[in-house]
């Protein structure tokens, strides 16, 4: 029961989160880049501020989707009372 409650707020969440994360996403690459984003194809990016710059923008996606999933299952226990998924 409590699922059925997480996954539309999950999504709604996960949409406001994900377009924060791209914004700061680019912000952190344009850093880390110099002021320009670091292109993959461009010979003249040097490979360690290419992967920081690819590492920077995964890590900022990722703890924007955990972040969303953990406010939707607050959300959903809030609602029904009964955490949604395993407990141990």
């Amino acid at each position: 029961m409590a699922r059925l409650f997480m996954w539309p707020l999950k999504l709604l969440a996960g949409r406001v989160l994900r377009l924060f994360a791209k914004r700061f996403a680019t912000a952190a690459r344009l850093r880390i880049g110099r002021g320009r984003l670091p292109d993959r194809r461009d010979p003249d990016v040097p490979v360690g501020r290419l992967v920081a710059g690819e590492a920077a923008a995964a890590a900022i996606l990722a703890a924007a989707a955990a972040l969303a999933d953990r406010f939707a299952r607050r959300a959903a226990h809030a609602l029904t009372g009964s955490w949604p998924g395993r407990r141990r």
